[in-house]
């Protein structure tokens, strides 16, 4: 955490509450590197050091379809085999399941999130966060290294294909959505990539100058993301490996609702490419990750691999309380919302100076626009019912109150 320390507000147990203010993060990149399959499971230090191996004790996903639009997912990798279920393509590439620039960096992402293992009782391989639940494919980019992004009429579609995308994603049963990189500010590779502007009067790469037709979102995307908050899914987007760089907004992190995701290594070090911008609001394992490729195992580093993480643990949210998440929507909602506040729902650890993190398992996030807003609602008449509500459920969940930006 960097800035101001967390301050813990002394509500009355069973709640515990924090405010976070001023928290940014970064992200460092590292090379890939192939893997043997029984030596995976235990570079996986995500799966003690996030507290999912405990999580995973009470659910493993399972009843809940989470969506990844990324850049294809190879459903016959070993340790995805019946975990993907097929979506469309709207990337208008032309391209195919086996292709040099298909499927590299989502098969990443998805063993990540729903990785199953296999072999003898599934040792071998990558263990996701969310090896229960399902996945939907939902290919809106291209691989690094793709021809096709030197190509501004290519990349100029990216940001409609993203907003279809989301619609297709929700429509088709979807709870949570992990999100694309902003294809206007980094490619699709394993190891963190963003586009670099180039040096005062020298010419910019076809590449880079594609890049621009894709930056900054659009009005589809947007509306797209405000119709599946409104349909109460998750969005979780990689908050930018543009960090070291230009730091510029990434979309569709920086959209309000989006749960935006930064990165720290295996000592809870942040990592140095990874937005600094204030819509980034958890960070999670996202440096020198092990992850599954259509051919192999190779080593990740970007905000994706972060984002992906959380997504799973959102996973596990909703598949624990599916009946919570709704009634703390509905209830917590209306209390909240008089006094600027909203409620959110994310997962993901976060190490505070003091010490402890957020339990993955077991996590609700409620945000106020600034400091005076939470302290209107803490001294408020809606705050005593959201104590009782708390106390009368049977489940243990946290809550986490936080600060927009924060």
């Amino acid at each position: 955490m960097e800035g101001k320390k967390g301050v813990r507000l002394r509500f009355p147990r069973p709640i515990r509450a924090i405010a976070v203010i001023g928290v940014t993060v970064a992200w460092a990149a590292l090379g890939s590197v192939p893997a043997l399959a029984d030596q995976v499971r235990n570079q996986e230090y995500w799966l003690k050091t996030l507290h999912v191996t405990q999580a995973q004790k009470t659910t493993l996903g399972s009843g809940v379809t989470v969506a990844l639009l990324d850049t294809g997912v190879i459903p016959a990798q070993p340790d995805l085999t019946g975990s993907v279920l097929p979506g469309r393509d709207f990337t208008k590439s032309g391209e195919k399941p086996g292709g040099p620039f298909y499927g590299n960096h989502g098969t990443a992402m998805a063993s990540l999130i729903v990785g199953h293992g296999h072999g003898k009782g599934r040792a071998a391989g990558m263990l996701g966060v969310a090896p229960g639940a399902r996945l939907l494919s939902v290919r809106v980019g291209v691989d690094g290294g793709d021809p096709l992004l030197s190509e501004s009429a290519f990349t100029a579609g990216l940001p409609a294909a993203i907003a279809a995308g989301i619609r297709y994603a929700v429509n088709n049963g979807a709870q949570v959505i992990d999100l694309p990189l902003d294809p206007g500010q980094s490619q699709n590779n394993l190891v963190a990539t963003p586009f670099v502007a180039p040096a005062p009067n020298a010419t910019p790469s076809p590449s880079f100058v594609a890049a621009q037709s894709a930056a900054g979102g659009s009005a589809a995307e947007r509306s797209a993301v405000k119709y599946a908050l409104s349909k109460g899914v998750v969005l979780v987007a990689p908050a930018g490996d543009n960090g070291g760089a230009s730091d510029a907004a990434n979309f569709p992190a920086s959209y309000p609702g989006v749960i935006a995701v930064g990165s720290f290594n295996a000592t809870f070090t942040k990592s140095a490419f990874s937005s600094h911008r204030s819509y980034v609001t958890v960070t999670a394992a996202g440096e020198s990750m092990v992850a599954a490729t259509p051919t192999g195992y190779a080593t990740v580093s970007s905000t994706s691999a972060a984002s992906a993480v959380v997504t799973g643990i959102a996973t596990l949210i909703k598949s624990r309380y599916p009946e919570m998440f709704e009634e703390y929507r509905t209830k917590v909602g209306p209390m909240i919302a008089k006094h600027g506040g909203r409620y959110l729902t994310k997962g993901g650890s976060h190490k505070f100076p003091e010490g402890g993190h957020w339990e993955p398992e077991r996590v609700v996030v409620i945000e106020f626009p600034d400091i005076d807003a939470l302290n209107a609602w803490y001294n408020s008449p809606e705050y005593q019912p959201l104590i009782a509500l708390r106390k009368e459920s049977t489940s243990d969940l946290d809550m986490l109150i936080t600060l927009e930006g924060a």
